[in-house]
């Protein structure tokens, strides 16, 4: 520029300069307007003005001589690149412009510098991120632990623990945390039979009330149709509830079989036959909750058997045919003969106490493999926390140098 100036002075052709400006405007610039203010030594100044847009050069109307600096001088002393704005400080030669060169050089350097060394932290993060999960088998979110920011912190407020990476091995590792085993439900072995009460009702010889006995056998063998019949009966029809023809002696007939169905014998009977219909259904019901209980002891075994559990406490829910078959034959013996005095043995009783006991039992153990495990999962997250946290303090110490030199 300075150059052009001096041939413009020396000529006053001002082609070569209005190209220089041209070829120098920049695009982003909102004015047209490039103005170049001379200063003098004298204190006198002149102005030089390009407008873009007319692409015309308005020169000063009286010419001064300009001083100019040789090519070796100027290369000596200003280097190859000038960074400067010239909108506010104008245009400076000499040796400032040498000084912020080199100044920018280094900044250059230093910002190169920090980027690698960035760059470095972050590798730094990655690879303490990937010992975590190495260490833990975890997906545990610790970016709030192993993170830039913390590594470059003047102070670490964790610590280093070597001993956290055996501790959690011991621990076994999962893909995820065991769910709470289901524990068995004792409702569904429930016989809802009193033992007692029965045993002293087989026991009792009980007669049925005085009738024929055709129509004993009758009554007995079609207890419930009898029942039904006197439900809906309609003494003052005297009609038969079911066939609704006339009966002629029906309230004599009505009046005993009312007596017999409410009688001592008859009540009994049907205590014996809703214990009987109770028993059989018990060996469905039994088979039916064994599968649950077999589902359960599957789920249970594995679970053990990964943290070293004890269960061999455990006992199997097994269905004791004889006694069912025995204790049924008995009350059905009874059923059919009320006035005998039959013995209910004490079989069904060990039976059905060991069950229920056996169902403690286990439920006890799954008890403990869900504290356990429940246990555990606290553990393990706890320790897992811990070890992110001395991974971190491990990464901070190691990056030292590089910290203090960002």
């Amino acid at each position: 520029l300075v150059s052009l100036l001096k041939r413009l002075s020396d000529r006053n052709k001002p082609e070569d300069l209005q190209s220089f400006l041209r070829n120098h405007y920049s695009k982003e610039s909102e004015n047209k307007d490039i103005e170049i203010v001379l200063i003098f030594e004298n204190g006198t100044s002149q102005k030089i003005t390009y407008n873009l847009s007319t692409d015309r050069i308005i020169l000063p109307t009286i010419q001064l001589p300009f001083k100019v600096f040789n090519e070796e001088y100027t290369d000596k002393t200003i280097g190859e690149i000038i960074d400067i704005d010239i909108s506010e400080d104008g245009l400076v030669i000499g040796e400032k412009n040498k000084e912020l060169e080199g100044l920018i050089k280094k900044r250059e350097g230093l910002t190169k510098s920090i980027e690698n060394r960035m760059k470095l932290a972050e590798e730094v993060v990655q690879k303490a991120s990937a010992d975590f999960s190495n260490y833990t088998s975890s997906q545990q979110d610790i970016s709030s632990v192993i993170s830039v920011e913390n590594l470059l912190k003047k102070e670490c407020e964790y610590a280093e623990d070597n001993a956290l990476i055996e501790k959690r091995k011991k621990l076994g590792f999962s893909k995820k945390d065991d769910s709470a085993i289901k524990k068995i439900d004792k409702n569904s072995f429930d016989l809802s039979i009193n033992i007692g009460e029965l045993r002293s009702l087989c026991h009792t010889s009980i007669l049925p009330p005085v009738i024929s006995k055709e129509m004993e056998v009758l009554i007995k063998n079609y207890t419930e149709f009898f029942q039904t019949g006197l439900a809906i009966y309609e003494a003052d029809t005297k009609n038969c509830p079911f066939c609704r023809r006339v009966w002629t002696d029906s309230d004599e007939l009505v009046s005993k079989y009312r007596t017999f169905l409410q009688s001592t014998f008859a009540k009994s009977r049907k205590i014996i036959k809703s214990q009987i219909d109770t028993l059989e259904a018990f060996k469905k019901k039994y088979t039916d909750s064994i599968i649950n209980v077999n589902m359960i002891c599957a789920a249970l075994v594995p679970a053990a058997e990964k943290y070293s559990i004890d269960i061999s406490g455990w006992s199997e829910l097994i269905f004791d045919e004889d006694v069912y078959v025995e204790a049924l034959a008995t009350l059905k013996d009874k059923y059919d003969h009320m006035d005998k005095e039959i013995e209910l043995k004490e079989s069904l009783d060990r039976f059905l106490t060991k069950m229920l006991d056996d169902i403690d039992t286990n439920n006890r153990i799954i008890d403990s493999v869900n504290d356990y495990v429940a246990k555990r999962t606290g553990t393990v997250r706890s320790i897992n926390s811990s070890i992110a946290q001395h991974l971190c303090k491990q990464a901070w110490s190691g990056f030292s140098v590089n910290r203090n030199n960002i």
